[in-house]
């Protein structure tokens, strides 16, 4: 490198106005190349300013729509709390009402399957009643009958019949004339 410096130095002191010269055109070409760098680099320093500054608004403006769309979340999430507890109270206020109609239904019909086994069985009843007393008439005539059989005799039999069937005419005879009596 030393030698490189010794031929340098000893073509510049040979030729000094040369070497001017040249120093001079390598001084305009550096100005000339510095000042075409600033204008060209600027330029692109600009528009990357210009495009950072545009990334940096754009960057505010999601940030702020994405605040925004966290309030609108939170919002959402508070009406469907609200909402979810408005229909779980609804719910509950429908089953219970369900259940209240059920249990007024199973009531009705309780009472109702009361009302007919009552009726089955005082129907019941009333149709023993009457079997009993069919019974005890039929038994008390033939109980009479073998009596009267066994201590009046033919002609008394006779006459009695006679008298009941005359009671028996005077009776149907006064219920004709008087209309009410009968029943």
């Amino acid at each position: 490198m030393g030698a490189l410096l010794q031929a340098a130095l000893d073509e510049v002191t040979a030729h000094p106005a040369t070497f001017a010269v040249e120093a001079g055109q390598a001084l305009v070409l550096i100005a000339a190349l510095a000042w075409a760098v600033r204008r060209f680099a600027s330029r692109r320093l600009e528009a990357r300013r210009e495009g950072i500054a545009s990334a940096l608004a754009e960057a505010d403006r999601a940030e702020q729509e994405v605040g925004a769309l966290h309030a609108e979340a939170r919002d959402v999430v508070v009406r469907a709390e609200q909402e979810a507890a408005r229909l779980v109270a609804s719910a509950r206020e429908e089953a219970g009402k369900a259940r209240q109609a059920a249990d007024a239904a199973v009531e009705a019909e309780a009472a109702l399957l009361i009302r007919q086994a009552s009726e089955t069985l005082e129907r019941e009843q009333q149709a023993a009643r009457a079997e009993a007393s069919e019974r005890l008439v039929r038994l008390t005539t033939a109980t009479a009958r073998r009596y009267l059989d066994e201590v009046l005799t033919d002609a008394e039999r006779r006459a009695l019949t006679q008298k009941a069937i005359v009671a028996g005419l005077e009776e149907l005879e006064r219920g004709l004339r008087e209309p009410g009596a009968g029943t």
